[in-house]
C-alpha cells in the first residue's frame, strides 16, 4: 500500500500503533475531510421536509441532536446542517445514503479556505431560532464567533489517540497537559508549514501550548531526515529549523529514524482512515474538542479562521 504525500509516494513503514487508538482515530475524520461547498437557496427555519433534500427518518433522527434551522446542500452530495444543540448554534454534515453524521470544519479544495465556518458564523450573527426545547438559546444581535475548541476544563480519561500524540517525539512549546496542547504534524521545508509557524506565534505569546512533531513527508528523506533530528535532538532549535539553517543540520541516530519513521506512520494511519485518501498533508493539526469531548483533526493552519475554531480570538 502506498500513500501519496505532496506529490511524492512514501511507502508505509512497518511501525504499528496498537489497535485501539487506530480506532480512537476515527474520531479525527470530520473535520480531516475536505468538502467543496456550494450556495443554494433553503428556508431559514426547518419544520418539514419541503425540500426533498431528506428522509422523514433523518429529520426525526438530526432533531434528536438539537433545533434545526437550516438544511443546504454541498457539493460531495452532502448537507449541512445548521442545528442548535445545548443552546449553541452549530454546523454538522449528513452524506447522501443518510448513515453518516460529520461534526467539524469543511473546506474548499481548490482554495482551503472554510466553507463550514461561514455558515456558522451567518447562523451566530443571525440570531438562534425561537427556542422550543427549554435550553437556554441566544437571542440575536452581533454574536462573535469564539469557538476556542480546545480551551475548556477536561475531568475525563485522556482518549487514546491524544495520549498517542503525546507520546510521539517532537518539541513541545509551554507546558500544558496532553489534552490542552495542540499537535502539529510537520515537515520542516514545508513552506506550508513555515506559514502556520508564523500564524501560531502569538497563541504561544497568550500561553497555548503546542507540540511540534516533524516528520520526512516531503520526501529525499536522508536529506529531511537531518533538519528534522535536529528539532528532535533540541527542541529549541525549533525556529532555526523552520529557516531551513544549514548550521543546526545533524545525523539522525537510530532511535531519531525510529522516531520520525513512527511520526510518519501516526499521521499516514490517521489520514488513511479518517479519510480514505491516500494523499497526506503537511502541516496536519490534532487536539481534543472541548465542546464535542472528541479529538479532531484538521488542516489549513496558516488561516486565521481555523486558529480561531481552535484557540478562540485574542
Amino acid at each position: 500500500m502506498k500513500t501519496k504525500s505532496l506529490g511524492n509516494s512514501n511507502k508505509k513503514s512497518s511501525f504499528k500503533f496498537p489497535h485501539v487508538a487506530l480506532a480512537a482515530l476515527l474520531g479525527f475524520g470530520a473535520a480531516g475531510g475536505w468538502f467543496y461547498y456550494e450556495s443554494h437557496n433553503v428556508p431559514t427555519v426547518v419544520t418539514s421536509n419541503s425540500t426533498n433534500l431528506y428522509s422523514e427518518n433523518l429529520f426525526a433522527q438530526m432533531s434528536k441532536l438539537g433545533q434545526v434551522s437550516n438544511v443546504q446542500p454541498m457539493a460531495g452530495e452532502l448537507l449541512a446542517w445548521t442545528m442548535l444543540i445545548n443552546g449553541q448554534p452549530q454546523v454538522v454534515f449528513t452524506t447522501k445514503d443518510e448513515k453518516v453524521v460529520i461534526t467539524g470544519n469543511a473546506f474548499d479544495t481548490a482554495t482551503m479556505d472554510s466553507v463550514s465556518l461561514p455558515i456558522l458564523q451567518k447562523a451566530q450573527q443571525g440570531g438562534a431560532p425561537a427556542n422550543s426545547t427549554g435550553v437556554a438559546a441566544p437571542t440575536g444581535g452581533n454574536v462573535a464567533v469564539d469557538f476556542a475548541e480546545i480551551v475548556g476544563k477536561w475531568d475525563k480519561e485522556v482518549p487514546p489517540s491524544i495520549s498517542l500524540l503525546d507520546k510521539l517525539k517532537g518539541a513541545k512549546e509551554g507546558n500544558a497537559s496532553a489534552v490542552d496542547t495542540l499537535y502539529i504534524v510537520f515537515d520542516p521545508r514545508c513552506s506550508n508549514c513555515h506559514d502556520a509557524y508564523r500564524a501560531t506565534r502569538k497563541y504561544v505569546e497568550k500561553g497555548f501550548s503546542i507540540k511540534w512533531i516533524p516528520t520526512t513527508l516531503l520526501g529525499k528523506h536522508e536529506e529531511g531526515a537531518k533538519l528534522a533530528a535536529a528539532v528532535l535532538r533540541d527542541p529549541k532549535q525549533l525556529e532555526r529549523a523552520f529557516s531551513k539553517d544549514p548550521n543546526i543540520v545533524v545525523n539522525p541516530t537510530p532511535e531519531e529514524k525510529k522516531a520520525l519513521e513512527e511520526n510518519v506512520q501516526f499521521l499516514t494511519e490517521a489520514t488513511v482512515q479518517s479519510t480514505g485518501s491516500q494523499t497526506i498533508a503537511v502541516p496536519t493539526a490534532f487536539y481534543l474538542n472541548k465542546k464535542t469531548g472528541e479529538p479532531k483533526m484538521t488542516t489549513g493552519l496558516s488561516d486565521e479562521s481555523i486558529l480561531e475554531m481552535i484557540f478562540g480570538k485574542i
